[in-house]
């Protein structure tokens, strides 16, 4: 028989876990042990500074390239948002490769105009139009940053949340007026334009971009939100269908530290988020990436705990995408506040410009 050490469920502020009486699985005999490796568990205190939603808010995620391991310039100038005189190009021009009846047809259109099928498509047109101005900001950085990304397909982005979802004729007065009040703007570092990511909710704080890309970026550091534990969810899982998933007959043991979030740990990043965890069984033990792991069960963030209930294993935690770049609901949050869309860019995007290329 196999012991069951474990909590019930996620702790929250818990002094400590204690242990569970003797359980028997009936088709497949599973410990979850959860190693303590903390003293008292307690939220940690707030700080100074993978996605989407669809106008429901629903959670969906920005696919980001691989970035460079290149060494970034030194910006200079990198709080400094700079406005010039200078004769300004107009829109540049982007081909979008959009699925229709099954069928990829290409459209020609303005990157101004390219934004009014974007921004209502990935922030509710309802929310605080300094939030809507920041997603316009970062929406048109990310594309003009990803042009050519479909190349090879003879276009610059498609119209999926691959590169970001966009929707012809899905304007919105709201957005409109976002968009237009940020016309040309984009985020740089170093005088480049940056991969201005962004994902739905971070759960009370963002991630570095080593922990997902595994190339650290000056301006996508992880920052701390006013608010945690946002976005809460859980997932059950039968012993069995854990086994096959994590590709053992008899695994005996998951051996992950508690979450927290903002507390890092051997295992965890200094968000809280999952880095790397590891299953007992078969004679053996194997180890999972968190991102890897997430990607297995299809969970919404690697900002996560394990527990189980004696008959299932639950997988809980917070957030909503990678957590990299702008939290589009942490970005809510801050604009309810009273933060304007420069002063939510900045806290995302750490020592970057805001400018004015056309």
């Amino acid at each position: 028989m196999f012991s069951l050490r474990v909590p019930k469920r996620i702790p929250r502020a818990t002094a400590s876990l204690p242990d569970k009486p003797q359980t028997n699985f009936a088709a497949l005999m599973l410990t979850v042990l959860i190693v303590l490796t903390s003293s008292p568990l307690a939220a940690a205190q707030p700080a100074p500074a993978d996605n989407k939603i669809q106008t429901s808010a629903a959670a969906k995620e920005t696919s980001a390239p691989t970035p460079t391991a290149k060494k970034e310039k030194k910006d200079k100038t990198s709080v400094t948002d700079k406005k010039t005189d200078d004769a300004k190009p107009a829109s540049p021009l982007l081909k979008i490769g959009c699925l229709k009846n099954g069928k990829r047809i290409i459209e020609s259109i303005s990157v101004e105009e390219y934004l009014r099928g974007v921004v209502p498509k990935e922030m509710p047109p309802e929310w605080s139009s300094e939030a809507l101005k920041a997603q316009s900001v970062a929406a048109r950085t990310f594309a003009l940053k990803n042009r050519n990304r479909h190349a090879a397909e003879g276009y610059d982005l498609c119209d999926s949340t691959h590169c970001q979802l966009y929707v012809p004729q899905s304007e919105t007065t709201a957005t409109d007026k976002a968009i237009s009040a940020t016309t040309g703007e984009v985020l740089l570092f170093g005088g480049e334009m940056i991969d201005a990511v962004f994902h739905t909710d971070s759960g009370g704080m963002t991630e570095d971009s080593e922990n997902v890309w595994g190339a650290a970026l000056p301006y996508l550091r992880a920052v701390q939100e006013d608010v945690t534990e946002t976005k809460e969810w859980s997932k059950k899982i039968s012993p069995q269908d854990f086994a096959k998933t994590v590709g053992m007959k008899k695994p005996e043991k998951i051996i992950l530290s508690p979450l927290v979030v903002g507390k890092e740990n051997s295992d965890r990043t200094k968000s809280g988020r999952v880095k790397s965890l590891i299953v007992i069984g078969d004679g053996s033990r194997k180890m999972f990436g968190g991102t890897n792991f997430r990607t297995m069960f299809g969970l919404p963030s690697t900002l996560f705990g394990i527990s189980t209930d004696g008959k299932q294993i639950i997988i809980s935690g917070y957030g909503a995408g990678h957590g990299l770049g702008l939290s589009q609901y942490g970005a809510k949050t801050l604009a309810e506040q009273g933060a304007d869309y420069r002063t939510i860019l900045h806290h995302y995007y750490r020592t970057v410009t805001i400018m004015k290329i056309y």
